[in-house]
């Protein structure tokens, strides 16, 4: 352990796999925000036309019916709108999360023999 240290050639390529695996990623989290923003207005529209026909209606049973799967659509809306506020935002920069990766695998024996177990 103490005399295996990488090469700059191979931090190179652990920033490429690294990036390219980011990249992909980031892909899938505008994705599902898309998804996210289509969902909501898929429930939005839904809700209108249950509104439109709790106006036709006249039997109280069916109104009720009605009022809650509009309680229930508009809690899906708000999980909705919840996460897509966070889709598509990663919680560290590609350096800072790099950064961590590159550190452990430069100084690897000292993270070892100061049993830093949370890195």
């Amino acid at each position: 352990m103490k005399r295996i240290e990488p090469s700059q050639g191979l931090l190179k390529l652990v920033k490429a796999m690294f990036r390219d695996d980011w990249d992909i990623r980031l892909a899938q989290a505008a994705h599902t925000a898309t998804e996210l923003t289509s969902g909501i207005k898929r429930i939005e529209a839904q809700i209108e036309q249950l509104l439109d026909r709790i106006v036709d209606a006249s039997n109280g049973l069916v109104i009720s019916a009605y009022e809650k799967r509009i309680g229930k659509l508009e809690r899906e809306k708000v999980l909705m709108e919840e996460n897509s506020v966070t889709a598509g935002k990663p919680r560290m920069t590609l350096e800072e999360s790099f950064g961590h990766a590159s550190e452990f695998l430069s100084n690897h024996r000292k993270k070892w023999t100061n049993a830093d177990l949370a890195l």
